[in-house]
């Protein structure tokens, strides 16, 4: 019994740090297509006349979308069977892990495969089957904010007729602005 814990404690271990690792990938995914949703939005007011809070609102999303990425993963319970079939393809263990935790102790069979595992148990170090490092999608991220912030310096985009729309509705404003002016200085008067 004791052993078949300390096997289970060497799989929680090792799914811990493999969790944290598909967290660490989730992460860049929220961030690549939060950057992505970015460029689409700043191509957009580029363009289009649309308002410039879509900028802010896109800004918000690639937030909540790089937290969510890190979360979605981060929040998963640890699966042991999963951890163990995942331990056995990283070391070429041929079902050994998961075969433990199929087999009770108190069969025949589950002690010879319980003290079968034993013997491998030294190849799983969860430092070792997963290495941190960044992941190919932030390098196409970090090309993404290039071309954003290269994209910042481009002059918006508007037609003469959106143009003239623009000047008619500041004369108008300006125009009630000063009508407002005037008649309050009648009213005092």
């Amino acid at each position: 019994m004791k052993d078949r814990k300390f096997i289970e404690e060497k799989l929680k271990r090792a799914g811990n740090r493999r969790r944290w690792h598909q967290s660490w990938v989730g992460l860049w995914k929220g961030f690549f297509w939060g950057a992505l949703l970015w460029l689409t939005t700043l191509v957009i007011f580029k363009l289009l006349p649309i308002p410039f809070s879509s900028l802010a609102w896109a800004g918000i999303a690639w937030t909540a979308m790089t937290v969510i990425g890190l979360l979605w993963n981060l929040i998963k319970p640890i699966d042991l069977s999963e951890t163990a079939q995942w331990v056995d393809d990283q070391c070429g263990l041929k079902e050994r892990f998961t075969a433990v935790l199929e087999f009770q102790e108190k069969e025949h069979w589950g002690n010879v495969i319980l003290n079968d595992a034993k013997s491998f148990l030294d190849r799983i170090q969860p430092k070792n089957l997963i290495k941190f490092h960044l992941p190919s999608l932030a390098k196409w991220s970090v090309i993404i904010l290039a071309v954003s912030a290269g994209l910042g310096f481009v002059p918006e985009y508007r037609t003469e007729a959106y143009l003239e729309k623009q000047r008619e509705e500041a004369v108008i404003k300006s125009t009630g602005e000063h009508l407002v002016k005037f008649i309050r200085q009648e009213i005092k008067q």
